[in-house]
């Protein structure tokens, strides 16, 4: 949807949440919906009680909400808008519960501390909507991606759980099971390793990439993947976990039967609990059938007929 008219349309609706996130004295259980603005140092979340109505039109609304979290409260000392000047939006669509924010050329870049605060307020604010569930960022249309390509694609509050008031360089920690190759390559290893990840990645996303890097010094087995296999992109809805490689998986010879480079990682991310099975893209394509017997068209499920422990002995 383009926002032609976007300033007359927003205008009266601006000022009357910004009346109300001025009003901070006022018991914040008056208010049911919060704006994310940058504290004085720009490197944690303020959030500032906020109302809104929610029997507008849901296109007025994505757009006042933006109109709004770009003007800083009148304390600019406390609340400091996180969208850089000439940051504007080109568009937005919602479909099946997902948003979609296009932004001109001016959003900054990906990694940045300063883009990693402004996404987080972005979805934070949009997520508290009812009609919302994941809110995934693009530039003149091209899905927002970090350095090394990968596609941040959609995400959640559950990307964002630790940086509200606790800063940007915060770590979370889980002992989680992942599965390499077995030194036969027809069978796959468990081990129990450690991972310490940015708070802006989801769990499922820190796995993968764990499983491309390979078993290291703390985990048993070989690699799975081959060295240039890189993560486009990962996002969990309704329990299925998407992930969309690219073509190395297809293209490099590697030590590992296909069988176990695909269970490695479905087995992997169905240990993270919101996880109960796997879709798995090739390029954004999920019609692929590997080996001309692994069909990755459909979600797929745990296999621990594959699963071997130290020993050697099936599981």
């Amino acid at each position: 949807m383009r926002l032609n008219g976007f300033r007359k349309i927003t205008l009266v609706f601006v000022c009357v949440l910004l009346v109300l996130c001025s009003a901070c004295g006022k018991k914040t259980s008056e208010y049911d919906f919060y704006l994310y603005f940058g504290d004085p140092t720009s490197t944690e979340l303020v959030r500032i009680p906020a109302q809104i109505d929610r029997t507008m039109e849901m296109s007025t609304m994505i757009s006042s909400i933006f109109a709004s979290l770009k003007t800083s409260i009148s304390d600019a000392s406390t609340y400091l808008s996180l969208v850089p000047e000439g940051v504007n939006m080109n568009s937005f669509s919602l479909k099946d519960n997902d948003l979609v924010l296009d932004f001109n050329q001016q959003y900054p870049d990906c990694p940045s501390k300063e883009e990693l605060l402004l996404r987080a307020s972005l979805v934070l604010t949009y997520m508290q909507l009812d009609e919302i569930s994941t809110v995934e960022i693009r530039v003149d249309g091209q899905p927002l991606t970090n350095t090394d390509g990968t596609v941040i694609g959609p995400q959640s509050t559950r990307n964002f759980t630790d940086i509200m008031g606790k800063g940007l360089n915060r770590y979370s920690e889980a002992d989680v099971t992942v599965y390499f190759a077995s030194e036969s390559g027809d069978k796959l290893v468990p081990s129990t390793v450690h991972l310490t990840y940015l708070n802006a990645l989801s769990l499922q996303q820190a796995l993968v990439q764990r499983l491309i890097e390979g078993p290291g010094d703390d985990a048993a087995g070989q690699p799975v993947f081959p060295l240039n296999t890189k993560l486009i992109s990962v996002s969990t809805k309704d329990g299925i976990c998407h992930v969309n490689l690219n073509s190395e998986l297809l293209n490099e010879v590697v030590a590992v039967t296909p069988e176990v480079q695909v269970w490695s990682l479905v087995n992997t991310l169905t240990e993270t609990r919101n996880v109960s099975s796997v879709l798995i893209s090739i390029n954004g394509s999920s019609g692929v059938v590997i080996s001309e017997s692994i069909d990755l068209s459909s979600p797929l499920s745990r296999n621990l007929d594959l699963v071997e422990n130290l020993e050697g002995e099936k599981e």
